[in-house]
């Protein structure tokens, strides 16, 4: 955030803006150099033009997973449109717990949480979220008699 706001400051203010400010910084004087040190600029150069020598990291399994869908185009208007949009995104939801599975094993679901964004009587966009507590409840463990499955016809 810091180096967008000094960006900002030097009157730049997109990838483009940056690359052809960073193309010539021989002078020590060069505005970029009294906001970042050589190093830094060359490297956001670098980056702008897609060149990035840091290597990847394996971080582990995702903290979090989550399946959306928008119906700004086809708005949802009855409760059987919205029971089966919620069936299709609990099915993309567990396709990608799965996937998660696969590559990571099982590990504990603790909460389970939805967030329904919605047009409210008055025009307004709403946002609500309903969360429940799982504990050691783990998606897809077929020994646990809770199963999150979607839910048939």
């Amino acid at each position: 955030f810091s180096s967008t706001q000094r960006c900002n400051a030097l009157d730049i203010h997109t990838i483009r803006d940056l690359s052809l400010a960073a193309e010539s910084i021989a002078d020590p004087n060069h505005p970029l150099l009294t906001a970042f040190d050589p190093n830094t600029v060359k490297t956001m150069r670098l980056l702008c033009l897609g060149i990035d020598k840091a290597s990847v990291k394996a971080s582990g399994a995702p903290k979090s997973c989550s399946a959306e869908d928008s119906f700004w185009q086809n708005p949802l208007s009855n409760t059987t449109g919205v029971k089966t949009s919620l069936a299709l995104l609990a099915k993309k939801l567990l396709s990608k717990v799965r996937s998660v599975e696969q590559s990571f094993g099982f590990r504990p679901v603790p909460t389970l949480s939805l967030t329904l964004r919605h047009a409210g009587r008055d025009a307004e966009p709403r946002r609500e979220r309903r969360q429940m507590q799982l504990g050691s409840f783990k998606v897809g463990n077929p020994n646990c008699k809770g199963n999150i499955s979607s839910p048939k016809g």
